[in-house]
């Protein structure tokens, strides 16, 4: 469907995509098509494995947490706090992982862009949580 609409002439900066489609092979096709991907991705261990001593989100999120600086923010009256990192990834090579933890759970947004910021990657994202929200 992408390749699709990009013989169309349809353009893109980015594919906005939730962790259903998230997944290594996904994201590569995107990529060699040109576009880079925003998205949430699964924490499992079986779909995301990253190079280096830290391979798992968890034991990434549990490394970093200590060594980055934390900003806080809200999404409504959800309050959470959020770090991003480069990390190298076996398949896509480097990536920018945005890491929010609310009270509740830890989520965790890609983006193959890596001169996006990660205030710009979680704005970009809320667009899909709110457009999944209008449809409820």
């Amino acid at each position: 469907m992408l390749k699709r609409a990009l013989d169309q002439g349809i353009t893109a900066n980015y594919l906005l995509v939730d962790s259903w489609y998230a997944k290594p092979n996904f994201i590569e096709e995107v990529t060699n098509e040109g576009i880079d991907v925003v998205a949430r991705i699964a924490n499992n261990n079986k779909i995301w494995n990253f190079k280096g001593k830290y391979k798992t989100l968890n034991y990434l999120y549990n490394a970093l947490s200590k060594v980055k600086y934390k900003r806080s923010r809200y999404h409504g009256k959800i309050h959470y706090h959020y770090f991003c990192s480069i990390v190298e990834h076996h398949m896509l090579g480097k990536v920018k992982l945005v890491f929010l933890h609310t009270r509740k759970e830890l989520i965790v947004l890609i983006s193959t862009d890596l001169s996006l910021g990660a205030k710009e990657i979680i704005e970009t994202y809320k667009k899909r949580w709110n457009i999944e929200r209008s449809q409820i």
